[in-house]
């Protein structure tokens, strides 16, 4: 058996063990963590009333126990993905982003590359769909200030974004995920497929949900009409 696919049958056999988010990173302590990336994680929690307040006065690193982001006291793969600011050793750390011009890839007018940990990689994905595409403004009269669009809802766009980065296969080292923005579309490809029960056919239906291990390479597209996504994680 090669050692891909074994390696791939121990994880999918015991996750809670041998998924990669959650072993320990080699080299890191707390002190590598982004501590006010922590805090403001925390309140967006009890802001969203899924953390009592308590939590803003307790240490970090119970906090991240709770998470399950320690282990033996030593940070994660997973924590580093989250809040580290070193990822020195962490080249899948990547975001690939290009807006072609016409339909295809033959031509492009901009080319960027992001690095950077989770929430890095979202705000620069975000921070390039409001570069390209279209902003439409107006006053209206329930507001002095003006309300701005995107051609594209923002919150879909960030949610694709949010599931590309949760579905990743974040142990292939080699492997980025990529925005792409055409005239017509945009196209967010992750590392990453559908568990075994959902297709890109019935993912639109009613089901159940099956959180997963994933791999190899998934994509999906949003139009302006439309929004095409992998199912979400819990």
């Amino acid at each position: 058996m090669p050692q891909d696919m074994y390696d791939e049958r121990i994880r999918a056999h015991q996750p809670q063990m041998y998924a990669w988010e959650r072993l320990a990173a080699d080299g890191v302590t707390l002190a590598d963590l982004d501590e006010s990336l922590i805090r403001n994680c925390i309140r967006r929690g009890i802001d969203g009333g899924r953390i009592p307040e308590s939590a803003l006065y307790e240490p970090t690193g119970d906090i991240l126990s709770k998470w399950k982001l320690l282990k033996n006291g030593v940070p994660t793969n997973g924590a580093v993905l989250l809040f580290s600011n070193n990822i020195d050793e962490y080249p899948q750390f990547t975001l690939r982003m290009a807006r072609f011009v016409g339909t295809n890839k033959n031509m492009f007018r901009d080319n960027q590359r992001a690095e950077g940990n989770f929430f890095k990689l979202l705000d620069a994905g975000v921070a390039f769909c409001f570069k390209h595409l279209s902003l439409s403004g107006r006053i209206t009269n329930h507001s002095l200030e003006r309300e701005e669009h995107l051609e594209v809802p923002y919150h879909a766009l960030r949610e694709a974004l949010i599931n590309a980065l949760c579905h990743r296969h974040w142990e292939r080292y080699n492997l980025t995920i990529s925005l792409a923005i055409y005239d017509d579309r945009i196209e967010i490809a992750s590392p990453g497929t559908f568990p075994p029960q959902i297709t890109a056919e019935n993912i639109k239906e009613p089901h159940e949900s099956y959180p997963t291990r994933v791999r190899d390479k998934q994509s999906f597209k949003i139009a302006p009409s439309a929004l095409i996504s992998p199912h979400a994680r819990a």
